[in-house]
């Protein structure tokens, strides 16, 4: 609980103005906060951080406030540094949290809830992660409850939101009332059911708090005192690093939310082992290094290079990516075990026109190393490559006829009349059509 403020030399107990602020400082980095007054209640949804063993960040909206925790007095003391309004928050053992359900009436307002997680055949997907790996806002998935029973349900470039009404338990879309969707409440969370996706949703606050949450776990960097500042040599910087997060197109994730683990032996003789794993497929690469500046390197692998710099403040090396992508390493830590011994690549075998004809399917995607079933995006596209150099590509039920042909090796051009659509690659296994950083996977149909 808040029990005091501290402004100047004036400390002001909570207890003294009549009001009591409970705060639930929650495992995923949550706080959920609950004012209570003679007037009522509020609530607000605030995150933490934790940057050392006793100090924190408080993130209310996209402002850090420092914390330092007292283990003694089990007191976490807040300080706001622009105004030097100190906030003492303590442990209450003895009182517990009322119920807000009893003390704030939501009947009569409208709620706007956004979503933060879909589960679809017993798998669970971070939508705060994977919507922005994908390009997309998660301020355009919402759902709108007004009390007089109408509402909105909106899932950003999908076609199947609209205006709807709603009881206790069913939406009903209004250009669609044969296909009711069913929602259960749990808290102030709802679940919505549509076909075999269920789709959860939160108070928009509360959502924009985890987002807050979310960029400050990847902006949280250890300071490195002066004295430990790093020269860019080949000697300090061989041994093992670990990327910690990556920014995709504005957007910051840290590695570990994504369920990745990307890792970069560097050896003195100017080569790098590079070790990527998602779930359980790991793939492993050799490619060399040069230091080509005071804090530059420049990777190469084949034909490949890529740019990167080094931060001697922080210990902390930034690899770009493309125009909107960077990831960051920092040294890995003793006990982490080392890559894999590498094994040969495979080599795909040249593509002939006749490897290529038939029915290819959009089946997956990956961003970032994220991988999505295409089931979970929404969008079907089927690709027919007929031997003539003919084709067609349907898009979610929208047929275009196109042409096609081989133009370099491994290289399938669509075209329409003189223009260029699209160019996909081929593997061996897949065609790829990448878009917007994202490579769309296509794989030939049994049919």
């Amino acid at each position: 609980m808040i029990i005091a403020q501290k402004e100047g030399e004036n400390t002001t107990l909570y207890a003294d103005k009549g009001m009591k602020v409970y705060l639930d400082f929650q495992p995923s980095g949550l706080i959920y906060g609950l004012l209570v007054n003679e007037n009522g209640a509020e609530e607000e949804y605030l995150a933490y951080a934790v940057t050392g063993e006793n100090t924190l960040y408080i993130y209310e909206e996209n402002h850090p406030l420092p914390g330092v925790y007292d283990p003694a007095t089990e007191t976490i003391t807040v300080t706001e540094e622009v105004s030097g309004v100190v906030t003492f928050v303590q442990r209450a053992h003895d009182e517990q949290m009322p119920d807000a359900s009893a003390l704030i009436d939501r009947s009569q307002e409208e709620q706007t809830y956004y979503v933060y997680q879909l589960t679809n055949e017993g798998e669970t997907y971070d939508m705060l992660v994977f919507l922005p790996a994908m390009g997309e806002d998660i301020h355009n998935y919402f759902l709108i409850l007004r009390p007089d029973g109408t509402g909105r349900l909106e899932f950003g470039s999908q076609e199947n939101g609209g205006d709807i009404t709603w009881t206790d338990s069913v939406l009903i879309s209004i250009d669609n009332p044969d296909d009711p969707a069913s929602f259960i409440r749990e808290g102030n969370h709802l679940l919505l059911t549509i076909d075999d996706d269920t789709f959860a949703f939160a108070p928009k606050d509360e959502v924009e708090a985890l987002l807050n949450l979310k960029k400050a776990q990847a902006e949280q960097i250890a300071e490195i005192p002066a004295d430990q500042v790093k020269e860019l040599t080949p000697e300090n910087i061989a041994g093992l690093w670990a990327v910690t997060k990556i920014e995709y197109n504005g957007v910051t994730l840290p590695v570990s939310s994504l369920g990745m683990e990307v890792t970069m032996d560097f050896m003195p003789d100017g080569t790098v082992k590079v070790m990527s794993k998602l779930g359980d497929e790991t793939d492993e690469a050799t490619m060399t290094y040069e230091i080509t500046g005071e804090n530059t390197l420049t990777f190469q692998e084949g034909d490949s290079t890529n740019e990167a710099t080094y931060d001697p403040a922080t210990d902390t090396i930034i690899l770009a990516q493309d125009d909107s992508g960077k990831m960051t390493l920092e040294r890995a830590t003793a006990d982490k075990p080392a890559p894999a011994p590498e094994e040969p690549a495979v080599q795909p075998v040249a593509a002939a026109v006749s490897d290529l004809v038939g029915k290819w399917e959009f089946t997956k995607a990956i961003a970032m190393g994220f991988e999505v079933p295409a089931d979970q995006i929404g969008t079907t596209m089927v690709l027919i490559l007929n031997a003539d150099g003919t084709a067609s590509l349907d898009t979610n039920g929208s047929a275009q006829e196109i042409n096609w042909a081989l133009t370099e090796e491994n290289t399938v051009s669509l075209t329409i009349g003189d223009y260029e659509v699209f160019a996909l690659t081929y593997d061996g296994t897949f065609l790829t059509l990448t878009m917007s950083g994202v490579d769309m996977l296509f794989e030939r149909s049994a049919e």
